[in-house]
C-alpha cells in the first residue's frame, strides 16, 4: 500500500469516527431536550445514570 492510499484510508476512518461522535452529541442534545426534562419541575438530570454514560461513550468513540 502506498503512502497516498494509507493517508486516504486514515482520513476516511477519521471522518467516520468524527461523524459518529457528532451523531452521538446530537442524540445527547435531543435527549436533554426531551419531555423527560421539560418544564420547571422536571429540569433535572441524574449525572451518574443519565449524562455520564453518554459522555463516556462519546469520549471512548473519539479516543478509538
Amino acid at each position: 500500500m502506498n503512502h497516498i492510499e494509507r493517508l486516504t484510508r486514515e482520513r476516511n476512518e477519521t471522518r467516520e469516527v468524527l461523524s459518529d461522535a457528532l451523531d452521538m452529541v446530537h442524540d445527547l442534545m435531543l435527549y436533554l431536550h426531551s419531555s423527560k426534562f421539560a418544564g420547571v419541575d422536571n429540569d433535572y438530570i441524574y449525572v451518574s445514570t443519565d449524562l455520564l454514560p453518554k459522555v463516556c461513550d462519546i469520549r471512548r468513540k473519539l479516543r478509538g
